[in-house]
């Protein structure tokens, strides 16, 4: 939840979605204001605005080549990683205020997909996809934008060899972190990016 930590900063509405589906909001109205996770979307913005909208929801549950992945696996891939963006989206767009940002966390693996994450990039790629199909829509009201980070050390990935060969892979030999995150998508929803 770094990107939620970074924007508690900013005086706007902002829905954050996860990987767990949960959905952090912040609102501002007259009657009150704060964090909650949510239950169904659509109560909970009914009335109100909505200024900043951050996916950052993946699901990845097979390293298996594409032609090998359980059906299961696939429908699971696509699910999460694009159908539930779209339909969060579709929920949350008729609220969005003039001025409002639109933030989709990916990946590289969308430029670069990696033999044991192939469906996955693909999920990916169609983020960068659907990134410029919605700013093309959505615009001049709302900018839409994409962050596509390498390796971001989680909970899915603790080994330290693994993570040491991904290091050795980046320029800076150094990996992103959940703040790196966080600070990209202020900036993404900042007046900075107005242009």
């Amino acid at each position: 939840m770094a990107v939620t930590e970074q924007m508690k900063e900013l005086e706007e509405t902002l829905i954050i979605r996860n990987r767990k589906g949960v959905i952090m909001w912040k609102v501002r109205d007259y009657q009150q204001e704060g964090w909650m996770a949510s239950g169904p979307l659509i109560n909970l913005i009914m009335g109100k605005h909505i200024d900043i909208v951050v996916s950052n929801a993946a699901a990845n549950p097979t390293l298996d080549h594409i032609l090998a992945i359980e059906e299961s696996s696939l429908d699971k891939l696509w699910e999460i990683n694009v159908k539930a963006l779209i339909l969060l989206l579709k929920d949350v767009a008729p609220y969005l205020c003039k001025g409002s940002f639109v933030i989709l966390i990916s990946s590289v693996a969308g430029y670069q997909p990696g033999q044991s994450m192939s469906m996955y990039a693909v999920t990916k790629m169609a983020l960068l996809g659907l990134t410029k199909a919605l700013a093309a829509e959505m615009s001049p009201n709302t900018n839409v934008n994409y962050i596509a980070p390498r390796f971001v050390p989680s909970h899915l990935l603790r080994s330290d060899p693994i993570r040491n060969v991904i290091k050795n892979q980046i320029l800076f030999n150094k990996l992103g972190t959940t703040s790196d995150m966080g600070a990209a998508a202020v900036f993404l929803a900042s007046d900075n990016t107005s242009y």
